[in-house]
């Protein structure tokens, strides 16, 4: 939840300030790339690096990936790398760019359009484009106005959304040039709706 959100991304800078090397938080794969990306947006000064991981088999199963997964999170916590990252299958992701794509293998999550930050093998590699240095501090809040909506081809497009005040309308499209500006209903609620920049 949001409130929990804010919760750890407080235990973190509290956990610079301490002098720690880095945080390591241990969830659920379900729900840990929401999770990541969220921290990675209120923590963007950076302070240290946040490593989530997780496993697709309980440390008790024989064939069980949560110790590799744990390992490879505390040393990813203790490198050069300063933002939020998922460790998950020998791979260190940027947890803003991360996404579950199978629920019964143990490569479990991808990071399309963004590369691996570490490969974790004999040695741990790690790639040039990984965030090393500060960022800018940010208020530590979250907004509740935002609403996603799907664009599919052929179903009746979302009512257009009137708040008051601020808010963020995401509008999920399955790719480029298919939101329908045209005809239909679409086009009616794109002019009517109010324009703000």
């Amino acid at each position: 939840t949001a409130a929990q959100w804010l919760s750890w991304a407080a235990r973190v800078r509290r956990a610079q300030r301490e002098g720690m090397s880095g945080v390591v938080i241990i969830h659920g794969t379900d729900t840990m790339a929401y999770t990541g990306s969220v921290l990675s947006f209120l923590l963007e000064e950076r302070p240290l690096p946040v490593v989530l991981t997780g496993s697709q088999r309980p440390l008790s199963a024989v064939r069980s990936d949560a110790r590799l997964n744990l390992i490879d999170a505390t040393l990813l916590a203790c490198g050069p790398l300063r933002e939020v990252l998922i460790s998950f299958d020998s791979l260190g992701l940027r947890a803003n760019r991360v996404i579950k794509t199978s629920s019964n293998s143990l490569h479990a999550f991808d990071s399309p359009g963004c590369t691996p930050l570490a490969e974790l093998g004999v040695e741990v590699r790690y790639s040039d484009h990984g965030l090393t240095t500060a960022g800018i501090a940010r208020e530590l809040a979250l907004g509740e106005r935002v609403r996603l909506s799907w664009v599919v081809p052929d179903l009746k497009a979302p009512e257009p959304w009137r708040p008051d005040g601020l808010a963020v309308h995401v509008l999920a499209l399955l790719g480029s040039g298919n939101l329908p500006l045209r005809s239909g209903r679409f086009d009616v609620a794109a002019r009517n709706a109010p324009v703000r920049t």
